[in-house]
């Protein structure tokens, strides 16, 4: 289970980091003239990440059910550090894909501000699901 740790760990710092450069990448290259109006896009992409984000919570908890007392009973159950990992990578994937809205919002001619709560999310909840051991 320790060397599965480590892997999720390095993948959720390549997630959590690739954000943050999406970020930057959309604030160097994104919309640099006067900004278009993009609150429809902005409304759709608000709903579908807000969906995606409350399906992830109903999967990751199905996922996770009864991962901790399984691993308690038997630390080496391959199918539940199997359901873990799972678990995590569609985690961190979901919250890295809310980073993305705001990238696309961004080129296509939003303002930063209109992009924020896009970028505040999708880091926010990526460093909330930091990979531990299930308890």
């Amino acid at each position: 289970m320790d060397a599965t740790l480590r892997l999720v760990n390095v993948v959720y710092w390549a997630m959590l980091v690739s954000a943050l450069f999406e970020i930057g990448v959309a604030e160097q290259f994104g919309a640099k003239s006067t900004p278009k109006d993009v609150r429809i896009v902005q409304l759709a992409l608000i709903v579908v990440s807000a969906s995606m984000l409350a399906s992830m919570w109903i999967v990751r908890g199905r996922m996770m059910r009864g991962i901790a007392d399984t691993l308690r009973g038997n630390p080496g159950d391959r199918a539940s550090i199997q359901r873990w990992w799972a678990a995590n990578i569609v985690t961190f994937a979901l919250c890295e894909a809310v980073v993305l809205y705001g990238l696309v919002l961004r080129f296509l001619g939003g303002s930063f501000y209109q992009s924020l709560p896009f970028y505040a999310t999708g880091v926010v909840l990526l460093l909330i699901f930091r990979p531990a051991l299930p308890e």
